[in-house]
């Protein structure tokens, strides 16, 4: 575990590395998320005095968000790298309370969060059982996480013909390991976490799409953004074909 807080000690802060939409691959694929992960974040968070989590939160990123948005929830953020709170505090000005922690130890007593978050988290953690279980232990009610399960059209495909050149075969470069859909949804169920909404973002991938994002720029990544948010609006299905899934849980009763 050490190894992997170094890295992220070292690594840049989550909002410039991931939310500068001036860089056309962030536009296309995390504003996506982004747009998806806050969707579902006004799903579930009531009109009601409520406690919410972000584990793995970074910099902040999504902590702002719920305090520029929801004045009356109560919001806490856990990251295993000090550095990414340190850029929370002085640089996105954020006001939660933030703990250095690991997801696999989490700092809280059982149900203690009516809502907690954890986006492009699981990934990176060599124990994702010993994870989800903590999620579940913490939360009261609901969970929004998301994590890469690739299925969006050729990018599985891609990534094999990656693995048998000897290369990753990955589609993050700190990943550990990456999902196919149904496992991941089945180990959220294994770990008392109902899945209640599941939909994945972006649907849009094909071979070299980086290449033409770099050599393009800005207006082919907002076109792409465009002709993804109308095809899955007209066709229900592909929602849920996309690179990265997104979940609403709700926390099971233990039998």
């Amino acid at each position: 575990m050490e190894k992997f807080k170094k890295i992220y000690e070292e690594a840049k802060p989550v909002s410039l590395e991931y939310y500068s939409y001036d860089v056309p691959a962030n536009y296309y694929f995390n504003r996506k998320r982004e747009k998806l992960i806050k969707s579902f974040i006004r799903k579930v968070i009531s009109l009601n005095s409520i406690n919410f989590l972000d584990v793995g939160c970074g910099d902040g990123y999504y902590l702002k968000f719920i305090e520029q948005n929801y004045k009356h929830v109560f919001s806490i953020g856990v990251d295993i790298s000090s550095s990414q709170l340190k850029h929370a505090k002085r640089k996105i000005k954020v006001k939660s309370n933030l703990i250095v922690a690991s997801a696999t130890n989490l700092p809280f007593k059982d149900s203690s969060f009516e809502v907690v978050l954890c986006s492009e988290v699981v990934e990176h953690i060599p124990d994702v059982t010993s994870t989800l279980k903590e999620l579940a232990r913490v939360c009261k009610s609901k969970l929004i996480i998301s994590t890469p399960t690739l299925t969006a059209p050729f990018i599985r495909f891609e990534l094999n013909i990656a693995k048998k050149l000897g290369r990753p075969g990955k589609w993050g470069k700190t990943h550990i390991r990456e999902f196919k859909q149904n496992e991941f949804l089945s180990l959220l169920i294994n770990n008392n976490l109902r899945p209640i909404l599941i939909k994945a973002t972006p649907f849009i991938y094909f071979p070299l799409i980086f290449k033409l994002l770099s050599l393009l720029g800005l207006p082919f990544a907002k076109l792409l953004y465009v002709t993804d948010s109308i095809f899955t609006q007209l066709l229900p299905f592909l929602q849920r074909l996309g690179i990265v899934t997104v979940t609403i849980c709700k926390k099971q009763s233990k039998v």
